[in-house]
């Protein structure tokens, strides 16, 4: 498949296609084209766009707390205010709720 098919070299005399783009079979072009250098170079720039397939990710979801008003003082006051007994409870999820409701003070 013959993807540029202008002269790539300019010359006064001459005009010649001598830059060759090589791709898959696989892939699909979208465009090519060949751009004037003529202040630089007698060659051509020459590109092609192709169409390219990524795989999207899913979303990645990042919680994080604000911790620019922490009181550790507070804090430390507060950890030294609960009853720790409740290590004695019968199941994690009543410690873990009891633990919640005294710092949470309900």
């Amino acid at each position: 498949m013959e993807i540029i098919s202008e002269p790539t070299r300019l010359s006064r005399k001459s005009s010649t296609l001598i830059v060759v783009i090589c791709l898959d079979n696989k892939l699909e072009i979208i465009d090519s084209e060949t751009t004037e250098m003529y202040d630089q170079t007698d060659h051509r720039l020459v590109h092609c766009k192709i169409k390219v397939n990524v795989p999207k990710h899913e979303p990645k979801t990042i919680s994080y707390r604000d911790f620019s008003n922490f009181d550790v003082h507070e804090f430390n006051d507060n950890m030294n205010k609960i009853n720790y007994s409740i290590l004695e409870l019968n199941t994690f999820d009543t410690k873990v709720n009891v633990f919640n409701d005294q710092i949470t003070g309900h």
